[in-house]
């Protein structure tokens, strides 16, 4: 542990433990799901054409193409844990610094939290030494 940062150590012990368990999650869930998610993708192309074939879409050809695109997103982004890891997560692990910045106007971060915990912590030293150091606390309750 770091004894001039003690905040920002702790900060980055939970981002390093948050991200390692969050990835290896998802990708445990991505890689159980994604049968069931590529055979109901399967079942929905067949349904768009037997819809097509009925004759019920003006533009058949635009709109196979334009939900092939829309799948390939959601596939890419939806699907792929090494882009939930890489993207979402530092969203989610920011999320209280960002806040925090909002709510003071861009000036609270780790490095004013480092100071106020040290801070308080050397109000606690002084108090408990000054504490030890009291005479005749003995006289006055007697234990």
């Amino acid at each position: 542990m770091n004894d001039k940062a003690p905040i920002t150590w702790l900060l980055n012990r939970i981002n390093a433990i948050v991200t390692a368990g969050a990835g290896a999650t998802a990708r445990g869930i991505a890689d159980t799901i994604m049968p069931l998610v590529f055979m109901c993708f399967g079942i929905y192309i067949l349904l768009i054409l037997v819809n097509y074939m009925r004759g019920s879409e003006d533009a058949p050809v635009m709109d196979f193409m334009m939900r092939i695109a829309a799948f390939a997103a959601v596939g890419t982004f939806g699907l792929n844990a090494d882009i939930y890891v890489a993207e979402i997560m530092p969203i989610l692990t920011g999320l209280g610094g960002d806040l925090a910045n909002a709510v003071s106007g861009g000036t609270v971060g780790a490095g004013t939290l480092n100071q106020l915990s040290l801070h308080y912590l050397k109000i606690i030293d002084e108090g408990f030494t000054a504490a030890g150091n009291l005479s005749g606390m003995d006289k006055i309750l007697p234990l």
